[in-house]
């Protein structure tokens, strides 16, 4: 079954909003990327003693899925660390659209559940990229397991080698 054009799968949840979160997530990510680059350096060359913060969470409500491993929580894109779905319109088996596949996959497990994320930074396009759960489950890990994504982290292997081996998904 084709989809066609590329199309956004919305689901939507209570709403609650949360305003400047991701200003703040974004604040905390400049922060850590300035003390990284060696920003901030004392007068004597030495970097101040500066504690690193917790990892920046976020909640949504109203949740939207863009592909595969793109979520748009309450208007921030977020990207999930580590998965690497197919694109739109890409044929995989018999002329099954895996890109359609795959956020399909992941709108049935956002679907009515509040999504936590915890932002580990942002990728080149400037999305952030996050751990996401829903309902308790982790959602890139949940991917990845359903055999619609390929797993870019070590972390992610396990899940993926189980999904080739029981022939599921992209490797049916």
């Amino acid at each position: 079954m084709s989809l066609g054009h590329p199309r956004r799968i919305f689901v939507r949840a209570q709403r609650r909003p949360w305003g400047r979160m991701a200003a703040y997530v974004l604040a905390c990510m400049g922060l850590l990327a300035a003390g990284a680059r060696g920003g901030g350096v004392l007068a004597d060359g030495t970097a101040p003693a500066m504690a690193r913060p917790a990892h920046a969470t976020m909640h949504g409500d109203t949740v939207a899925v863009m592909d595969g491993a793109t979520l748009r929580l309450d208007g921030h894109v977020v990207r999930l660390a580590g998965v690497a779905p197919p694109a739109r319109g890409q044929d995989c088996a018999a002329g099954v659209d895996c890109g359609g596949r795959a956020a399909l996959q992941l709108a049935a497990l956002v679907r009515n559940r509040r999504v936590d994320c915890v932002v580990a930074g942002a990728d080149m396009a400037g999305r952030m990229v996050a751990t996401c759960e829903a309902g308790g489950t982790d959602i890139g890990q949940a991917v990845v397991a359903s055999g619609w994504a390929q797993a870019a982290q070590a972390a992610l292997k396990p899940a993926e080698a189980r999904a080739q081996a029981a022939h599921l998904g992209l490797w049916r």
